[in-house]
């Protein structure tokens, strides 16, 4: 998948560098109408998610030895909205899907006398998307703007859990996609229309979407083994977009 955000990102800076500026652009620009666009960027995990494996042979336990991993990956698409410019203060509306291939994985390992546990987890989040409110000061062709609103996405994972001992080997695995997550976006960007109606932004965002908790054991005649993890899906996205605008007035709105 990565070559496709990789793409993704290549058509919006060539658009940029390709775009011929012509006289029109000394006008004043307007903020205000509606603008739709295409985007790719990059996100990592704000904070760890954790794996655990527990070994028990009935006689005694250990202490859960712990795994911490972060997610990280590409991601592209597009994006819809409308500004309202008064003055010098743009007010707006956003919303935006995104493919995703923000994923991570861990292993962890426990033994107690003759039994060992092995355990793993691979999660992403396969495609998100955002609902938002857009507040901006423009200066010209040069928008500043604060973001803000409501987040949802497409969690993916696996499990699994192994128990060895000698002559005992079992493996239980479990996986689920599409499990969607709800929460919320803030963030802020910069924006410039550096021809014609075309537009050029940079936006980073903070999204915060609920996390999961759950575990996977198998045991056999002399042991347990368990999986237990808690996955975080809070993530720093940082993107470039590139906008087609459709300004509905010749000036701001007094």
């Amino acid at each position: 998948m990565g070559r496709g955000y990789a793409a993704i990102l290549g058509l919006v800076l060539t658009s940029a560098l390709t775009l011929p500026a012509n006289a029109g652009d000394q006008a004043p620009f307007v903020w205000t109408g509606a603008f739709a666009g295409i985007n790719g960027g990059y996100g990592w995990s704000a904070s760890d998610s954790s794996l655990y494996a527990y070994a028990d042979n009935n006689v005694t336990t250990d202490t859960s030895p712990v795994a911490s991993f972060s997610k990280s990956g590409g991601f592209g698409g597009g994006q819809i909205g409308y500004n309202l410019q008064r003055g010098a203060f743009v007010f707006g509306f956003e919303t935006d899907f995104e493919g995703s291939g923000i994923d991570g994985r861990a292993n962890a390992s426990a033994a107690v006398t003759g039994v060992t546990a092995n355990a793993s987890r691979d999660n992403g989040l396969g495609w998100f998307g955002t609902a938002r409110g857009r507040l901006g000061y423009a200066s010209g062709r040069t928008l500043v703007y604060f973001t803000t609103g409501f987040a949802y996405g497409g969690g993916q994972g696996s499990s699994s859990i192994t128990i060895d001992e000698p002559g005992l080997t079992h493996t239980y695995s479990v996986s689920s996609s599409n499990t969607v997550h709800t929460g919320y976006v803030l963030g802020g960007g910069l924006e410039y229309a550096f021809a014609g109606s075309w537009s050029l932004k940079a936006e980073y965002q903070y999204i915060d979407l609920t996390g999961v908790n759950g575990w996977v054991e198998t045991s056999n005649n002399n042991g347990l083994a368990r999986n237990n993890y808690s996955i975080d899906h809070t993530y720093n996205t940082v993107r470039l977009g590139l906008n087609y605008n459709l300004q509905s007035v010749s000036e701001p709105l007094k």
